[in-house]
């Protein structure tokens, strides 16, 4: 097997190996990768973290061995708690800006070593452990308010609604699987009635087919934060999200689950 780590801010991933097609997901700064299969420029991946799978130019990651790869998950991690925020490579010189939940391993007095290259941050972390406590993931999603809705996006730059769930809940040391339609099996405690919900908890939408392909994070008041559009706060009942602006029920309310604690 081979392994790769990704030392840009972010980097699409492409259903295809072509730079035309589909953009599935994005990797962040310090994510790592097994890689799959190779074709020309192109590795087909999976995300360690999340287990996602596509496709990468293999010019925007760095390869690294077996053995560096376990060291680094091995080390301890720490997450870019802001927005947006430059990260300098002191081995060559050069600049580059993270988003929100990028991973930095072994911060020590403001630096960590990647391979070869020695990095600086000096912006606000999440240390491990996280805590998993409502106030910081309520937090969390509403600083992305207002986040244009991007198929695949994970960073405030766009984002889509499952990629904005993950990354709340990774903030909190929740980590969740990519899609929606993986996201509802994930353990957890289901609720018998959306009124039950408490701030944090998560509701999930459906189509005609019955296919989950939507979610969003409760406030535990009636309302929910979603990425459609833009990410925004829509009022929710038992029927769906229902859009003050369109006045209609733009989504089918499926069910609703606890990961708090989980």
């Amino acid at each position: 097997m081979q392994y790769a780590i990704c030392l840009l801010g972010t980097i699409p991933v492409r259903r295809e190996p072509d730079h035309r097609t589909e953009m599935v997901t994005q990797i962040l700064f310090g994510e790592m990768l097994e890689i799959l299969v190779t074709e020309g420029i192109w590795f087909r991946i999976r995300n360690v973290h999340d287990g996602y799978h596509g496709w990468v130019d293999s010019r925007q990651v760095v390869l690294i061995t077996e053995e560096e790869f376990h060291k680094i998950r091995s080390l301890p991690v720490s997450y870019n708690a802001e927005l947006i925020f430059p990260v300098r490579c002191e081995t060559t010189g050069n600049e580059l800006y993270i988003p929100l939940g990028s991973r930095l391993y072994n911060m020590k007095e403001g630096s960590f070593t990647v391979g070869h290259s020695k990095f600086s941050f000096s912006g606000r972390m999440y240390n491990f452990p996280f805590k998993s406590d409502t106030t910081t993931l309520m937090s969390n999603a509403l600083r992305l308010l207002n986040t244009p809705y991007l198929w695949g996006g994970r960073t405030m730059a766009g984002i889509d609604c499952s990629g904005f769930v993950q990354l709340v809940f990774g903030l909190s040391g929740i980590q969740l699987p990519r899609d929606a339609s993986q996201q509802v099996q994930f353990q957890g405690l289901s609720l018998s009635f959306i009124t039950e919900a408490q701030p944090g908890d998560v509701a999930f939408f459906d189509n005609s087919e019955g296919e989950v392909t939507h979610v969003g994070i409760l406030d535990g008041e009636g309302q929910i934060i979603h990425a459609s559009g833009q990410v925004r706060i829509d009022p929710v009942d038992h029927q769906g999200i229902f859009n003050t602006e369109t006045k209609n029920y733009t989504h089918q309310f499926r069910i609703a689950k606890s990961f708090i604690g989980m």
